[in-house]
């Protein structure tokens, strides 16, 4: 019995040893593909309401995590866990890859107040190429729609800026020639309590171009989301002819823009 149990102790004390190596294996190629391509992607989101549209309004993602059952972990994969977080940090980010990424707003319990959604995308400091183009790509949903204004100097369209900077986008569901969200509480009345879920990023990814590399990781670059909801002026609702203009309402709530 007594030699039984050595041998089962032995046995315990191998494997307690193997799991510790592994431990320190996976912490080490983690580290080399940190300083190899990229330092830290933070995300966040944020967002800005008129008073009285609704009960809640937010903007989330779900908590990103290395995937540790992916058959090389250090391989800088994520995956998506059922935690909510307003910010993201990746690190491990490996060219020619796909970063699980899933902003998304929520709003509950709208109000009768007629408004337009938006949704500002602000990018910092993104890798390019020697053409000038981003080794970070991405795109947002159908449903979306960028704000856009004619120059009256070049009397050429021109994307607008939200107050953050960033590309400005306004929310038109599945009629892409409108702002959907130009309605009453039928927006979320049939919803499960009463709320409505809005993804922003097509496929829920970012993708990295397969020519990032070595230089690439000397700084930090991010992606940052703000959501807004605006109240429509009843000045503007005066006018039957035309639909209330998305960049015009944008202003009325959070001012002018440059």
């Amino acid at each position: 019995m007594k030699d039984r149990n050595k041998k089962n102790r032995k046995i315990i004390y191998r494997i307690a040893i193997y799991v510790i190596l592994g431990s320190v294996a996976v912490f080490c190629l983690t580290r080399n593909v940190r300083a190899k391509y990229i330092t830290e992607v933070p995300f966040s989101g944020n967002v800005k309401i008129d008073a009285g549209l609704a009960q809640e309004f937010h903007l989330y993602e779900h908590k990103a995590v290395i995937d540790t059952e992916t058959s090389n972990v250090s391989d800088g994969v994520y995956k998506l866990e059922g935690e909510t977080v307003d910010r993201n940090t990746y690190t491990g980010i490996m060219p020619n890859s796909d970063i699980a990424k899933d902003p998304f707003i929520t709003i509950k319990n709208k109000t009768d107040s007629k408004a337009y959604l938006y949704v500002e995308v602000c990018e910092k400091d993104f890798p390019k190429d020697k053409d000038g183009k981003n080794k970070i790509t991405y795109f947002l949903t159908d449903e979306w729609k960028k704000v856009t204004y004619k120059d009256e100097n070049t009397d050429e369209v021109q994307n607008v800026k939200g107050i953050n900077g960033g590309t400005l986008y306004v929310y038109v569901g599945k009629d892409l020639t409108k702002a959907a969200i130009q309605c009453d509480n039928s927006l979320t009345k049939d919803k499960p309590d009463n709320t409505i879920r809005i993804n922003i990023l097509e496929g829920n990814k970012i993708t990295v171009d397969s020519t990032i590399n070595n230089s690439d990781a000397v700084q930090t670059f991010g992606l940052d989301f703000y959501g807004y909801l605006a109240q429509i002026p009843d000045s503007m609702l005066a006018n039957t002819v035309h639909t209330p203009d998305v960049y015009e309402v944008y202003c009325a709530s959070f001012g002018e823009l440059e």
